[in-house]
């Protein structure tokens, strides 16, 4: 049987609710009477697609569901390292469609709780929106406060997060910067040592939107 395959991102993030559901199948221009089987991920979804249609759902594993979308959407036929970012972060090596699976309990969920704790912020936007005019170096002890003439470390790297917080004067934008780069660098770190690990040169993340580094 030929396969079509239709890619299309999404123009905005939405709840899973019958109305979005249909709204987005309008939007990429599939006729749900024509659909005769939908393969899911997660529990909600399924309840949700079982409520609209009466036809067969397929559950399948989430983790499964990133590899194989990855290595498609990419058009890697060869092993693929993934970095899937959500609430936390699922590090997942496809090969031969058969993932190898890690990650961390850090991602997006851990920024909008230390945002609220630390400046009263939980929504990811808005913490962006205030990292974008901070300073971390307020808040952040950097490799030049520590050591200098090191060629090999850049003097705006970390050394300490947070370490300037007792003796510095600091915005809500300084902590909004300081919370965003250390969150990206530990993905980064992480991201970086299973690529050594499983010998790749390239990782893909995947987020509200996709990319590869």
């Amino acid at each position: 049987m030929e396969e079509h395959w239709i890619f299309s991102p999404l123009k905005q993030i939405f709840p899973i609710e019958e109305s979005n559901i249909l709204g987005l199948l309008n939007q990429i221009k599939i006729n749900p009477k024509s659909i005769k089987t939908i393969g899911i991920s997660g529990g909600k979804p399924f309840k949700i697609f079982r409520k609209i249609w009466v036809i067969k759902l397929i559950k399948v594993p989430e983790v499964e569901a990133i590899g194989r979308g990855a290595k498609r959407i990419f058009k890697e036929n060869d092993s693929m390292l993934v970095m899937s970012l959500g609430t936390g972060t699922g590090c997942i090596f496809v090969e031969k469609n058969l993932p190898i699976v890690g990650g961390i309990p850090v991602g997006g969920g851990t920024l909008a709780g230390l945002s609220k704790l630390l400046i009263n912020e939980d929504s990811i936007d808005e913490v962006s929106s205030l990292a974008t005019s901070g300073d971390r170096s307020e808040v952040d002890v950097l490799i030049d406060d520590v050591v200098s003439g090191i060629d090999i470390l850049k003097p705006n790297l970390s050394a300490a997060n947070f370490a300037k917080v007792s003796r510095n004067k600091y915005r809500k934008e300084d902590i909004a910067k300081a919370l965003t780069n250390m969150i990206g660098e530990i993905i980064g770190t992480v991201a970086f040592s299973n690529a050594f690990i499983f010998q790749k040169a390239e990782v893909f993340f995947i987020w509200e939107n996709i990319f590869r580094t």
